[in-house]
């Protein structure tokens, strides 16, 4: 309250003054009456949050980080149409402003990692689409346990992994997942590995892209405490998405690498 130049007492005074909290509560409830009236009868659970008056149904930090980018990349494109390529100074201020919007890019990753599970790399394979989705769930929620507080609640998931390509060793084709429309293409089954152990292990080569800040948190979230969180993580999400895994039997991930590359 000091640093930020704030009078505590004045302010605890407001909170408990019942005259003065009624009128802030009406007057905020004015305000925002046309806004949860749009949303009918049922609007939902808290928290309810506008932009620009439209409703967020998805208030992950990424969803808010991306709507914000997405306003800026707008004015930002209609305000500078005017400025003349030619100015020295004009174009400084361009590139600066694009900097800024650093926040609002993707990075792309190469990744890899073996997968000891109770399935083998055909059983993944025939379901690669499923197997897809469930690494970019267990991918997000690793990158959110990284980057959230302690003991943030599971609906914060970041949703921070924009696109990824998986191969699985036998050499199939790389399906595509784009996580917002959820659509998959070139899928194919791959020969068992014939491996002949009760665990069986699966190599797994990525490349993902994944909104710019959130890029380390998720190398930080895949190798925390020797890769047991983001192993559970694809575990509980390959179990989800309908793998019929071992329950007696842990889901173990080493050998997991990152390099970042050129391209989003």
């Amino acid at each position: 309250m000091h640093e930020a130049g704030l009078d505590f007492e004045k302010v605890q005074n407001c909170a408990t003054t019942p005259s003065q909290v009624n009128q802030l509560m009406g007057t905020l409830n004015a305000s925002k009456s046309s806004m949860m009236a749009s949303l009918g009868p049922n609007p939902g659970y808290f928290p309810h949050i506008f932009v620009n008056g439209v409703h967020l149904g998805n208030f992950s930090w990424v969803s808010l980080l991306r709507t914000v980018c997405n306003a800026l990349e707008t004015q930002l494109s209609s305000s500078w149409s005017w400025i003349p390529q030619a100015d020295a100074d004009s174009h400084k201020m361009k590139m600066d402003a694009n900097q800024s919007l650093q926040a609002c890019s993707n990075a792309s990753f190469q990744g890899s990692f073996t997968l000891t599970s109770s399935l083998s790399a055909a059983t993944y394979s025939v379901q690669i689409e499923a197997f897809v989705h469930a690494l970019s769930s267990a991918l997000n929620m690793a990158t959110s346990n990284a980057s959230l507080p302690i003991h943030y609640m599971s609906y914060a998931n970041l949703q921070a992994v924009t696109g990824l390509r998986v191969q699985l060793q036998g050499g199939s084709p790389r399906p595509f997942l784009n996580p917002a429309s959820g659509l998959m293409s070139e899928t194919a089954a791959q020969p068992e590995l014939g491996l002949g152990f009760p665990l069986k292990k699966t190599l797994v080569d990525f490349q993902m892209s994944i909104l710019t800040p959130f890029g380390n948190d998720c190398i930080r979230g895949c190798m925390f405490k020797n890769h047991g969180p983001f192993a559970a993580f694809l575990h509980t999400a390959l179990v989800e998405e309908g793998f019929n895994l071992d329950a007696s039997t842990l889901t173990v991930v080493s050998n997991v690498h990152f390099k970042e590359v050129d391209g989003a």
